[in-house]
Order: C-alpha cells, then sequence, then structure tokens
C-alpha cells in the first residue's frame, strides 16, 4: 500500500509493521517492569527482612532494570534494521564473528557488566551502603551494568565505572565505634570526670536512635605532658558516627559545665634566642 504525499512515496506497511513490533516490545518492557516491581516490593515488605537484605533486594532490581533496558534497545535496533532490509536472520547466524568484532571494540563496556555482575552476585556492596573507592568515600545511589553512583556528604556524585572499582572498602558491613575524647588537666580529680562521664552515659543510653549499643568508658585513655584523656565510645551505623560523637561532644560539655571541669590547655614552650 502505497501513499504519495508532496511527492514522496510512502510504503505503509514498510512503516506500519516496523512501529507495531517496536510498540509491542515496548509495552512488553513496561509489563516487564511492573512484574518486577511487584515482585521486589512483596520481597522488602516481610518483617524480618533486615535493612541489609532490603538494600541488596533493591540493588539485584537495579541490575535487572538495566538488563531489560538494554535487551530493550537491542531488540529495536533488529527491528529497524529489518525494516531496513537487512537480513537479520543471517545476522544471528554469524553471531559468533559479530560477537568477536563487537567483543574487541566494546571491551570496556564488557568489562564493565562483567564486574557489575560480580559486584551483585558477591555482594560487595548495594544501594545504601557507605563505601569508599580510590579514596572516595560516599553512599551508594545506584548500581547498574555498567557504571556505580556515589554521592558523598558534601553533595557531590561521583560515577564510577564497574571495572575500575578496586580498593574497596565497605563501611555498612559492620557497625562502626563513634568514639570522643575528651582531656583534663592533672589538677582534676579522677572521680570527678569520671562521674561527669557517668552522668553523660545514663543520660544518653537507650535515648539516642542512631546508637546501636551501650556507651562505654575508658578512664585515663591517654596521658601526656599537658594531661589526662577519657574515651567514651558506642557503636552504630557508619552514616550515624558523625551524628552519635555531636551527640556526645554536646552532653559532655553540659556535664562538664555543671561539675565545673576544665579542659586541658596544650602548653606552647617559645624558646628565646
Amino acid at each position: 500500500m502505497e501513499v504519495h504525499i508532496f511527492g514522496i512515496t510512502f510504503d505503509l506497511l514498510k512503516i506500519i509493521n516496523p512501529a507495531f513490533y517496536i510498540f509491542f516490545i515496548l509495552c512488553l518492557n513496561l509489563l516487564v517492569r511492573r512484574i518486577l516491581n511487584g515482585v521486589f516490593v512483596r520481597a522488602i515488605r516481610g518483617k524480618k527482612v533486615s535493612e541489609h537484605q532490603k538494600q541488596r533486594v533493591q540493588t539485584i532490581h537495579e541490575m535487572l532494570k538495566s538488563i531489560l533496558r538494554y535487551v530493550t534497545l537491542i531488540l529495536i535496533f533488529l527491528v529497524v534494521l529489518a525494516s531496513c532490509g537487512v537480513n537479520v536472520t543471517s545476522l544471528l547466524a554469524g553471531l559468533g564473528v559479530l560477537t568477536a568484532i563487537l567483543g574487541l571494540a566494546f571491551q570496556d563496556m564488557i568489562k564493565d557488566m562483567i564486574a557489575g555482575v560480580a559486584i551483585i552476585t558477591e555482594g560487595q556492596f548495594s544501594v545504601g551502603d557507605t563505601i569508599e573507592v580510590n579514596g572516595f568515600q560516599g553512599q551508594v545511589l545506584s548500581v547498574g551494568l555498567k557504571t556505580t553512583q556515589l554521592k558523598n556528604y558534601r553533595g557531590e556524585v561521583k560515577i564510577i565505572s564497574n571495572r575500575n572499582i578496586d580498593n574497596l572498602t565497605n563501611y555498612s558491613k559492620f557497625d562502626v565505634l563513634a568514639e570522643v575524647t575528651v582531656e583534663t588537666g592533672f589538677e582534676v580529680p579522677e572521680e570527678k570526670v569520671v562521674e561527669a562521664l557517668e552522668n553523660v552515659k545514663s543520660r544518653l543510653d537507650g535515648k539516642v536512635s542512631e546508637m546501636t549499643g551501650e556507651i562505654s568508658i575508658s578512664p585515663i585513655s591517654n596521658m601526656d605532658e599537658s594531661g589526662v584523656s577519657y574515651t567514651l565510645a558506642c557503636t552504630s551505623a557508619p552514616e550515624d558516627a558523625s551524628t552519635v560523637q555531636t551527640a556526645l561532644r554536646e552532653v559532655i560539655l553540659e556535664e562538664f559545665a555543671k561539675a565545673k571541669i576544665k579542659p586541658a590547655y596544650r602548653k606552647i614552650i617559645v624558646e628565646g634566642r
């Protein structure tokens, strides 16, 4: 069936058939996405599912969406080739040669994909984890087949090719120790300082949601020429360590002010000529 518009002849069948197939592929893509979303939403609704397991499920979900996107683009590409008269069957039959050519042309992309699959299957990290890669520390925003996105505390987003993820440190596998050290002069009795720190412990234990354990007190954790050091420590999630340390410092200052405990002062010795 041909149509003439402004002197140009269009074969409607050659236009409608590819358009129909592309529309069908897109609808199938949407259907699969909805099924995946439903499956993964149900998977993280369970009461016994831990936060780390939820992050792992979300990471796998993001990976499958990436795979689905690439498969959809490949199918649409094949439909377009077929509509242009290319023998797709012969093309697929010679896939071995084509794969070798594409492997050379897109070897970096293939390395990224293999590394992305390894990240998921080995559980190296998940979406929401705090990790450090090559000196950049941040929270994992997404893990795709090609890249991983990290966001640091400044709001900077770094996009890293999966093949370049080495020297990796994952801070979210276990809780970390949030520590605060205070130093007092030698003239301040140890009992007075420990009593003030015990008050800090009683005020904060079980009352700061970011703390995952009880506060421990290390009396006389260090001693030098300027005074005596005392350390308070508590476990927390890596991303909450700074919040816990801030809460400890605030209450320590209040209790030291009540007990009239002065911090130690660094001595600076200036030698004359």
